[in-house]
């Protein structure tokens, strides 16, 4: 109810500043221009963003030449431009950036300078950012969000002032933008000076209200450690959105059955997917940064990670962004509004799937093939895992890290895969191979106890018996009685022979 609430809440301040903005933009050329001081003003604006930019450790600072500096000018439409270029500044620098206003004084004019180190935007835009319903093609820049009419109508108010607004910017460094506004009331028609006025102006009021919703949003919850005693019997999930109520959402979801880590945008995400290798990845596709498409390709082309399945969730109803999805490699797309049992069940759905590779897996190491179907892929590296491991077979020495050398992977990333596709861990994983070549030799030879467990690398004949007997479920001596071939005397006689 939180989320319904604060989103209707930001549903009615929206709709309450799309009629302020259309006004001002059907006046723009009508200014209500009173003597105002323009220090203040910005300082107001500045204040609106101060604890979202503290919740992201964002260096931010406000430096003004003079306390006080007085102009004539429309306190809306200043309030409406120098508030969507913080706005702008402080959505696209990341944490740990700085953002800064500067405000200096001359002669006769006054001039206001917004600076940010984020994303920055490409030469290649030019003036056209001033053109309404502009956005650039590369979702990874900073002015694809919104909808393309804060810049056309900054624009048009600053010029309606007689004054004038430039930009410089470098590409994953940040952007400059720079206000010049004339001093005195010469350059204003007469009929559009009113008296002063002190207090805020309603569209303030609405802004600052929605960037509280904002920094409730940001306020993230650790989720790493949910019922952490029971972490290790539970199937870990990674939910990666740089939407906080659907990242909240979602955790309500699915924190009874599943640990959780929770990844804000899509390069935490990538950072948590190798640190923490979870079961199962829950993605939106359309983020700044790493989409949930790169996210996909990226995780699908590491063979150390290319096990976990991963569904994208998005807002659009695009067939191309639909089928970048699939051919990507995610297990399944699911479009917002989603039914949750909906997206509960097919989780659980593709688990179980992976709970099949695990049987294949003990279906093979027990020589009893079973009607389980996996991937070329997950066949693959299961037989080229038992190839290597059995050319080492006799070696007792023989550990993960010799496999993962030969196989071509680090420790770590191994036996994270070999957990994943078999359920066991790596010790147990050589060792089942050790076992699985024991049967075949008491199947097809006529090798005693102690032979085969010298032949497989194992010493210790107790242990030799007591872990076969878990694995097969009878000792070695049933099995042998069980499933070994019968020998002709001929063969009997040359391994006399060749024993002599």
């Amino acid at each position: 109810l939180n989320i319904v609430y604060r989103n209707a809440k930001r549903l009615l301040s929206l709709v309450d500043q799309l009629l302020l903005f259309r006004k001002a933009d059907s006046d723009a050329d009508k200014l209500k221009a009173a003597n105002l001081d323009i220090v203040n003003l910005c300082k107001e604006v500045f204040l609106c963003f101060s604890h979202q930019a503290r919740t992201r450790k964002i260096q931010y600072d406000f430096i003004a030449q003079q306390d006080h500096i007085d102009i004539y000018a429309d306190r809306e439409k200043i309030e409406i431009a120098i508030f969507n270029l913080l706005s702008n500044a402080i959505k696209f620098t990341p944490e740990n950036g700085k953002v800064k206003i500067t405000i200096a004084d001359t002669s006769d004019r006054v001039a206001i300078q917004i600076e940010d180190t984020g994303c920055g935007i490409s030469a290649e835009a030019g003036e056209k950012i001033y053109s309404r319903f502009y956005q650039e093609p590369d979702y990874n820049r900073s002015l694809k969000t919104g909808f393309g009419i804060g810049l056309f109508l900054v624009k048009n108010f600053i010029e309606a002032h007689g004054g004038s607004i430039t930009y410089r910017s470098k590409e994953n460094q940040g952007t400059t933008f720079s206000i010049h506004l004339k001093k005195g009331e010469q350059h204003i028609n007469p009929d559009q000076v009113i008296p002063a006025t002190e207090t805020s102006s309603e569209l303030l009021m609405e802004l600052a209200q929605e960037d509280q919703l904002k920094v409730i949003d940001q306020q993230d919850i650790t989720v790493e450690q949910y019922d952490s005693a029971l972490a290790s019997e539970r199937k870990s999930l990674l939910i990666i959105d740089d939407n906080k109520s659907m990242r909240d959402y979602l955790i309500e979801v699915f924190k009874p059955q599943y640990h959780l880590y929770v990844a804000p945008n899509g390069e935490e995400g990538i950072r948590m997917i190798r640190e923490h290798v979870p079961d199962f990845i829950i993605s939106d596709v359309m983020m700044q940064g790493i989409s949930g498409i790169e996210i996909c390709n990226l995780v699908k082309e590491d063979a150390a990670i290319s096990h976990i399945p991963i569904v994208l969730l998005t807002a659009s109803a695009s067939p191309e962004i639909k089928l970048k999805g699939i051919e990507s490699g995610a297990d399944d797309y699911i479009s917002k509004p989603f039914d949750k049992d909906l997206l509960v069940a097919r989780v659980a759905g593709i688990l179980k799937s992976k709970t099949t590779l695990q049987k294949y897996f003990y279906n093979e190491i027990t020589l009893n093939p079973g009607n389980s179907r996996i991937s070329a892929e997950y066949k693959d590296f299961l037989q080229n895992c038992i190839r290597i491991v059995e050319s080492h077979i006799t070696d007792p020495n023989f550990n993960i890290q010799i496999l993962a050398d030969e196989i071509g992977m680090s420790r770590s990333n191994l036996f994270n895969k070999i957990k994943s596709i078999s359920g066991r861990s790596s010790n147990s994983f050589i060792r089942f191979i050790r076992l699985r070549k024991a049967a075949e030799i008491f199947i097809n030879t006529d090798n005693t106890i102690s032979e085969t467990m010298f032949l497989v690398g194992m010493n210790d004949i107790k242990y030799f018996r007591e872990q076969f007997h878990k694995l097969f479920d009878m000792n070695p001596s049933e099995y042998i009685k069980k499933y070994r071939k019968n020998f002709s005397n001929q063969l009997t006689l040359n391994r006399t022979i060749k024993k002599k």
